[in-house]
């Protein structure tokens, strides 16, 4: 087997559509974004990496792909 090749980079996701396509009830979303707002306002980290893009609230998944073969 030959050893794996991995790449992985950043990917900025829009906080909106993720609620929306993980169909989150409403309460829980209010909760995740203010704590996502709370972070860019200096509070505590949330493991996110939220950031405003084009005014609209972000966050930053870290996407990786690992490919091996037999």
């Amino acid at each position: 087997m030959r050893g794996p090749h991995e790449t992985a980079h950043d990917q900025r996701v829009p906080f909106d559509r993720w609620l929306a396509q993980a169909q989150t009830p409403a309460e829980a979303g209010d909760t995740v974004r203010a704590a996502l707002e709370a972070e860019l306002d200096g509070g505590p980290p949330t493991g996110m990496r939220p950031l405003v893009h084009d005014d609209a609230l972000h966050f930053t998944q870290r996407w990786a792909i690992l490919v091996a073969e037999r």
